[in-house]
């Protein structure tokens, strides 16, 4: 009838396992995965308007780049939003200055998906453990972060995860903290041209004017295979 749930049903055949301990730990990570997606699918919508707030506040803001530079980042989280990014964890971050040294402060219950709030500490733990150098960049004023986790993906596809920071600034230009989105580049991501995707297509115009070839040469064309298929 119209009133029923659909559902996809998954099929699992294990080594049969006399272990009691084996059998445990396999039971506390079944529990965790699906405690992971649980969260990830019910903190779906939320974590696509934390994205929504972070353009918005892009706009309100005055953080201190060009004003292209500010619209690709914008058509780059347009592009997420556009069933490019498929949404797992978020949470916002506060820069705080703690003995002359930034430090990245959680902003309590903004946690959503695998980043949900389960009693952990209020400061970036990963963050105050990198070199001073690495730290220094919580301040530069570039807007958007595109990066790969360490941790690897316990929902979708078992990969390590994609990391996107969107800096946070004060009227007056200061970086003031991060929004902070992981999951994974969905597969419509991947057949896309490079040319066609935000952000990335200005780093491949750079490496072209860079490379100075003839635009029709045998060289320009494959350093644009190489781009593409890399």
């Amino acid at each position: 009838g119209t009133d029923a749930q659909r559902e996809s049903m998954m099929h699992f055949e294990l080594v049969r396992q006399t272990s009691g301990s084996q059998l445990r730990r396999l039971q506390a990570g079944l529990e965790r995965v699906l405690d992971d997606l649980r969260r990830a699918v019910e903190d779906w919508g939320p974590m696509r308007e934390g994205l929504q707030t972070a353009m918005d506040e892009l706009g309100r803001g005055a953080p201190p780049v060009a004003a292209e530079e500010l619209d690709e980042v914008r058509a780059f989280l347009t592009w997420m939003l556009d069933g490019h990014f498929t949404f797992l964890g978020y949470r916002v971050y506060e820069l705080e200055d703690e003995a002359g040294e930034a430090t990245l402060r959680i902003q309590p219950g903004t946690g959503r998906g695998i980043l949900r709030e389960s009693g952990e500490v209020a400061d970036s733990r990963a963050f105050a453990e990198l070199p001073p150098k690495l730290r220094a960049l919580a301040r530069d004023p570039r807007p958007l972060i595109l990066a790969k986790a360490n941790a690897r993906a316990t929902v979708h596809r078992p990969v390590n995860l994609d990391y996107v920071g969107v800096k946070r600034f004060s009227p007056d230009g200061r970086v003031i903290g991060e929004h902070r989105f992981l999951g994974l580049y969905g597969s419509r991501a991947y057949s896309c041209l490079p040319q066609d995707i935000p952000v990335v297509r200005r780093k491949i115009e750079w490496v072209l004017q860079r490379a100075a070839l003839e635009p029709e040469s045998h060289f320009a064309k494959a350093l644009v295979h190489i781009l593409e298929t890399y």
